[in-house]
């Protein structure tokens, strides 16, 4: 009976071990439009961009969204997302660059972001919380891939 009782022990164990390893499935879904695909990389002439990569080493996607305000640059990534019907759900992070200390992080900040593409132009909305540290609430931009620029 100890046997048994041990066995089924370790099989469950193995479940659990098994289910941990591919991650909570709510987050990083593929977004796989025919504008926005692994490796998508847009901008425009100010500086804005958006950037939809896979890292290997982390085995996950994020997006990378640099945003322009006057002279400044934010840096954002999004490592946890849902993406559906068009829109991205998720939370960002950015290094603040207003700050004397360049470790100073903001974030995680909710965001929304719906998309529309038309043109060879790709329009990302983006909506927050408009909170005090939210640089991308309200901000929309019109990027294209760099080689149709």
């Amino acid at each position: 009976m100890a046997k048994k009782g041990i066995l089924v022990l370790m099989m469950v164990a193995l479940m659990v071990l098994v289910g941990c390893e591919e991650g909570d499935p709510r987050f990083n879904e593929i977004i796989n439009q025919s504008w926005v695909q692994d490796g998508s990389y847009w901008e425009d002439g100010a500086g804005n961009s958006f950037a939809y990569m896979y890292d290997e080493i982390e085995d996950n996607y994020f997006i990378d969204i640099h945003c322009m305000d006057g002279g400044i640059n934010y840096l954002c990534y999004i490592d946890e997302f849902n993406f559906a019907d068009g829109q991205i759900v998720g939370n960002y992070t950015y290094v603040d660059p207003l700050e004397t200390e360049e470790t100073i992080s903001r974030g995680p900040i909710s965001v929304t972001m719906s998309f529309s593409y038309a043109g060879g132009t790709l329009t990302i909305t983006y909506s927050g919380p408009g909170t005090l540290y939210d640089v991308l609430d309200g901000v929309t931009m019109n990027l294209q891939i760099p080689s149709e620029s």
